[in-house]
């Protein structure tokens, strides 16, 4: 699906839910209670520009190994052919944790031979970890 097309639906679902009144601050526990909060209706998903006008093409690069020129990364469509990642192609199946809350620094938890990604790291700690066998 073209990312814009995608951001458009998700733009329709976040106004619809926000005059349902169901769109409510993260929480830390599922024991918190839900505070509802204000939409802007103008600007509901905030996109940076250089990124808005590279999405769809072939600048945008998937799975880097590190954040330079020499990336290692792949292209939207080398992704969509490699059946190492799709094994099916243009279906990628990603596994998700069933909280979407990611845990604060120090608290994450080690899940099926992983641990949970924390909070407050910088995108180049992320990266690293997720290079690891584990990941």
């Amino acid at each position: 699906m073209p990312a814009l097309l995608l951001i458009n639906r998700v733009k329709a679902d976040i106004i619809k839910h926000a005059a349902e009144v169901k769109i409510y601050q993260t929480r830390r526990s599922s024991s918190d209670p839900l505070i509802p909060v204000c939409v802007n209706t103008e600007k509901q998903v905030w996109i940076w520009d250089t990124l808005r006008q590279a999405l769809d093409t072939e600048q945008i690069i998937y799975f880097p190994h590190e954040y330079s020129s020499n990336h290692w990364g792949q292209t939207k469509l080398e992704v969509v052919n490699d059946g190492r990642i799709c094994a099916v192609p243009v279906w990628f199946v990603g596994l998700v944790e069933s909280s979407p809350i990611m845990p604060e620094q120090g608290r994450g938890k080690t899940l099926g031979g992983r641990r949970q990604l924390e909070i407050y790291s910088s995108t180049r700690h992320y990266l690293r970890t997720l290079q690891r066998q584990a990941y």
